[in-house]
């Protein structure tokens, strides 16, 4: 019975996803996008390190101007902003087993890891109302060029799809 359990345990332990980079993207289907064509910064909740924050801003910025957003400093159609968090998540790793010759065991590895996420919000200059959202999340590095690469494969994917085609 306490071979069974462990068994059971292994294979839910096995079954738990590793962390890898997630991308979501939901928006106001009633939105006319095609009526947006500017915008502005809106302070949202940045990551403290200043140099994070221009990686995230520009990897925005990249993605808007490659679509045909303009930035302007007054009358924006819409405002766009961005807001970061970490949070610690368990890594679990499932090496294999051991043989008869060890006793049947299995070689499972846990260790803490900081997963960042990052929300970029689209907000309508005139009322004020979201109609844009997107989520990305993936482990930080403790190396700035990998997390560099990990904002820029985050935003790209963002705006693969932006603006959303009309249904």
């Amino acid at each position: 019975m306490r071979r069974h359990r462990l068994i059971i345990l292994v294979v839910l332990l096995m079954a738990l996803p590793c962390v890898a980079q997630s991308v979501s993207v939901d928006y106001d289907k009633d939105t006319d996008f095609s009526r947006y064509r500017s915008y502005a910064w809106k302070e949202g909740t940045p990551v403290p390190n200043p140099l994070s924050h221009q990686r995230i801003v520009n990897a925005i910025e990249y993605h808007l101007a490659m679509k045909g957003f303009e930035q302007v400093d007054q009358d924006p159609d819409m405002y766009v902003s961005y807001h970061a968090a970490a949070k610690e998540d368990l890594e679990i790793t499932d090496w294999g087993h051991r043989g008869p010759r060890w006793g049947w065991t299995r070689d499972i590895d846990v260790r803490k890891i900081l997963v960042g996420i990052i929300v970029v919000d689209m907000i309508d200059a005139d009322d004020d109302k979201l109609f844009w959202r997107a989520t990305a999340s993936d482990t930080v590095s403790s190396k700035p060029e990998k997390n560099e690469k990990k904002i820029n494969r985050a935003a790209k994917k963002m705006f693969k799809k932006f603006p959303p085609k009309r249904r």
